[in-house]
């Protein structure tokens, strides 16, 4: 159960850009990680002469294959099948998935299933065998606060072959609507193949996911409320968790954003909403998967069983799409140390650790670099890295602290290597044709070249280029314009001085005889 970590580089020969040329990877090394199956049928009570299987059992042969061999290497999947009442805190503690398939009713179950999610456990619901989706409905989904993604119908579609024969109306996937899921895509498959795969299995009976307005309304009430609960709560006010890998897979990041999820804004709150990952190809294309993150964790309910009757799925080579989800979960619970280049990268230490001094060893570098141990939350003690721009591997390293606050040896307690990468399209060099340089590229900044074509010295020619002559006479005749302006008032104090000194050079004409040529008309 517990996961260790392994620095891998790979290498190609030297070429033009070497900057590329490797690329790292932390990988996550594991004996054997438990997974719990539920159903109604204990180990002990399967009989295949008389058919009596768990509705689970094709689930737990994918995961964990029958050893035919003695020297067969050791499996990765450690399988515990259980029936509903033996569910508890104890047996889902260390496990890293969870999946319940063809369980009439919940019942007690539900609480402690939904505490293991809430804490980062990841859970299947699948339907089945003798399914009840009123009684789950009922159990699990409280208005969006419980195990559900989504509340369930009380009607079912269609029937099995034993039910009503005669009413029997087989149907398919919808390949369409699986197309932007990448769980469903299998490297170097052309999409034919795939079309071709996933047409395979017909459906005879499956529930009715509801997706109604009211539902998503729900859940989105739930969330928020989830959300202010997780914003006001007091340190030291959280339950103990129970879950005991659940510290190691939490992960932060730049901004100090875990993928725990808690304290989401609520800007964030679509990524939480129910997700249909597929659908049947039927009117008004029902569910086929809905997932939903709860908490820490994810709940990915399957509306049709993964048994016979209920449909061929699993004895076609489709049924592969579960092994494909199931392994993506339980991948989910390993810390993820894969980053492109970021400049800060915080990490939480082991919660049995929480005083080491802390070291960190750049790529190339031969110097470690010590690290400040501080409280990254209210509870948590961890460091950050800082500047981790160059690719490669970063390892950071935590030796435990004796009685004079130094390491006490040189045993190293905990070792974490970062692996950073750069994008992949920065290795792209395909060059562009002329019609994706038009398109990519503004003509009025770069001009295309065809080979052989004479590269002007002096540049293209632009429009407009020879209009300065015009922007520099209308300066110049605003400059005019404003000395005329400025000019206007001294112009006009000149003339009334000249007109002052016309009248003072008249002759002078005495009062008698003004008053003469007054008085005789």
């Amino acid at each position: 159960g517990q996961v260790a970590f392994l620095p891998l580089t790979a290498k190609i020969t030297a070429d033009r850009l070497p900057a590329d040329d490797e690329r790292s990877l932390s990988v996550p090394i594991v004996a054997a990680l438990p997974v719990v199956f539920i159903d109604e049928v204990a180990d002990e009570d399967e009989d295949v002469v008389r058919n009596r299987l768990g509705e689970t059992r094709h689930l737990r042969k994918l995961l964990a294959p029958r050893q035919t061999r003695s020297d067969a290497p050791q499996q990765l999947i450690k399988v515990r099948h259980l029936t509903p009442d033996a569910v508890n805190r104890d047996v889902l503690a260390d496990a890293r998935l969870v999946v319940v398939a063809g369980v009439t009713e919940p019942g007690a179950m539900t609480a402690v299933l939904a505490d293991y999610v809430k804490q980062g456990g990841q859970v299947v619901v699948a339907a089945g065998n003798d399914f009840d989706p009123n009684a789950w409905s009922a159990a699990a989904w409280l208005d969006g606060e419980d195990l559900l993604p989504l509340r369930l119908k009380n009607t079912l579609i269609g029937v099995t072959p034993e039910e009503a024969p005669e009413r029997l109306v087989p149907f398919q996937l919808s390949v369409s609507s699986m197309e932007d899921e990448g769980i469903f895509h299998l490297a170097g498959v052309p999409q034919s193949d795939l079309e071709s795969l996933y047409s395979e299995p017909f459906f005879f009976k499956a529930v009715e996911v509801d997706e109604s307005a009211e539902a998503l309304a729900a859940v989105e009430t739930a969330e928020l409320l989830r959300i202010e609960q997780e914003q006001n709560r007091e340190p030291g006010d959280e339950k103990p968790p129970w879950l005991l890998w659940a510290d190691d897979a939490v992960e932060f990041h730049d901004t100090f954003v875990s993928n725990s999820g808690f304290g989401i804004a609520q800007e964030n709150l679509k990524n939480r909403l129910p997700r249909v990952l597929a659908r049947y190809d039927l009117p008004g294309k029902p569910a086929f998967l809905v997932s939903r993150q709860i908490g820490r964790g994810q709940v990915v309910f399957c509306s049709t069983g993964v048994l016979s009757p209920w449909n061929t799925l699993p004895k076609t080579n489709a049924v592969l799409l579960f092994d494909r989800l199931m392994r993506t979960m339980i991948e989910n619970t390993l810390p993820n140390y894969q980053t492109p280049p970021i400049e800060r990268f915080t990490l939480p230490l082991p919660i049995a650790e929480q005083h080491l001094t802390v070291s960190l060893q750049r790529p190339g570098a031969t110097v470690d670099e010590p690290l400040d141990v501080t409280f990254i939350s209210a509870e948590r003690r961890g460091v950050t890295v800082s500047g981790l721009l160059a690719r490669g591997i970063y390892r950071v390293t935590g030796k435990r602290l004796g009685v004079a606050g130094v390491a006490s040896s040189d045993a190293v307690i905990w070792d974490v290597p970062i692996a950073v990468n750069g994008e992949p399209d920065e290795s792209d060099l395909t060059p562009l044709t002329r019609s994706a340089f038009e398109k990519r590229v503004s003509s009025r900044t770069f001009r295309w070249l065809d080979p052989g074509e004479e590269l002007a010295a002096a540049g293209g020619g632009q429009s407009g280029q020879n209009m300065w002559w015009w922007l520099a006479l209308i300066v110049l005749l605003l400059l005019g314009a404003e000395m005329a302006v400025i000019a206007a008032p001294n112009l006009s104090s000149v003339t009334a001085f000249n007109d002052g000194e016309m009248q003072s050079s008249r002759p002078e004409v005495p009062r008698s005889q003004l008053a003469v040529k007054q008085a005789v008309p």
